[in-house]
């Protein structure tokens, strides 16, 4: 069965609020307006934040996403590690209001050492040495 990410992005007051459709193979995700703290983030998901203290643009997660350069987001233009209008190489930080533990990934389709995101954990700066480098996440 062929699964189709469904997103749009809401940057309030920018006027901005595109939708896309593609398909992926690990389910929906979900983009919400920009955040102005954790409390945006909603019981049972996991959100990773464009800023720090769980702030910024964010998508939140029900299963995760193998490739982020196919999450638009027209207000990331902050990456240390690249700016190309999707949410890839942008987090900062993140909360894992789930109940499964999830990792992210510094490449695509879940490359690289994972990153351990535990259930009712988070993490209001990952740090320079992952800041902005987020390009994949799933349950692990």
């Amino acid at each position: 069965m062929n699964r189709f990410l469904t997103a749009s992005l809401v940057i309030m007051g920018m006027g901005m609020s595109p939708a896309l459709a593609a398909p992926v193979d690990d389910g929906p995700i979900l983009a919400i307006p920009t955040s102005k703290s954790a409390s945006d983030c909603p019981s049972g998901k996991v959100c990773l934040f464009r800023d720090a203290n769980y702030t910024g643009p964010f998508y939140y997660f029900s299963v995760g996403s193998a490739n982020f350069t196919q999450l638009p987001c027209a207000a990331c233009t902050n990456g240390v590690h690249g700016n190309d209008g999707t949410f890839n190489n942008q987090m900062t930080s993140w909360i894992n209001r789930s109940s499964s533990r999830f990792c992210w990934y510094v490449r695509t389709q879940y490359g690289g050492t994972p990153r351990v995101m535990n259930t009712g954990t988070s993490n209001p700066n990952v740090g320079a040495a992952n800041n902005d480098l987020a390009s994949s996440l799933r349950k692990c």
